[in-house]
């Protein structure tokens, strides 16, 4: 495949973020933000809305609510934020959410060596993430999920995938990360693992 090279035959994990590397979300969450801004008042632009791409939803809230002065109970939003998201998850067809050109790297990676570990480190919610790699069916690629709710600092911070690495078991700097955003990439390369993988560079990748 473009631009990821052979495996190593010390490797032992492959991470991935979710949104926007693994499945076809972006569309979905921007959807989801548009309706909350109609509901709340908050002004969330379609570029912030990709700069903030790996920052936990609850946290742009937060920011976005305190810079322009409106006062909204967080969470309460941030949930229905991620019950919209979701509802239009469920609606769309599986086959067109996986990212196939990561995807088919991951199943033939998991063929070629049976010792390998599939981790997700993602921004967003682990339930959330869970149900929509269910969705898209993949769910069973992966031993560990690794959401906001498990660690402190969020990307580019190397919390995110240091959890996954310890929750694999795994050496990071035996380990590859694979991203679709600059935060993301930064985030793997803070956590030390042994290479940073851009997805958006592979051949096939949605533009």
């Amino acid at each position: 495949m473009d631009r990821i090279p052979p495996l190593p035959n010390d490797l032992e994990a492959l991470i991935f973020d979710c949104d926007g590397t693994l499945v076809d979300t972006m569309p979905f969450h921007l959807q989801a933000w548009q309706q909350i801004c109609e509901e709340t008042g908050l002004y969330f632009s379609k570029e912030s809305f990709i700069a903030s791409a790996g920052i936990p939803g609850r946290e742009i809230i937060r920011r976005k609510a305190n810079k322009q002065g409106i006062y909204l109970d967080v969470m309460n939003v941030y949930n229905r934020k991620k019950a919209l998201y979701i509802q239009s998850m469920r609606k769309a067809p599986a086959a067109s959410l996986p990212i196939s050109c990561v995807v088919n790297f991951a199943i033939e990676a998991k063929a070629a060596n049976g010792s390998l570990l599939f981790g997700v480190a993602t921004g967003s919610s682990r339930l959330q993430v869970e149900e929509v790699l269910e969705l898209a069916g993949l769910r069973h690629l992966f031993d560990v999920i690794v959401g906001n709710e498990d660690y402190t600092r969020h990307k580019p911070s190397p919390d995110a995938f240091l959890t996954a690495c310890e929750r694999l078991q795994v050496n990071p700097a035996k380990c590859w990360g694979f991203e679709d955003t600059e935060i993301g990439l930064e985030s793997i390369r803070n956590a030390g693992l042994k290479k940073a993988i851009d997805v958006r560079l592979l051949s096939g990748y949605p533009t």
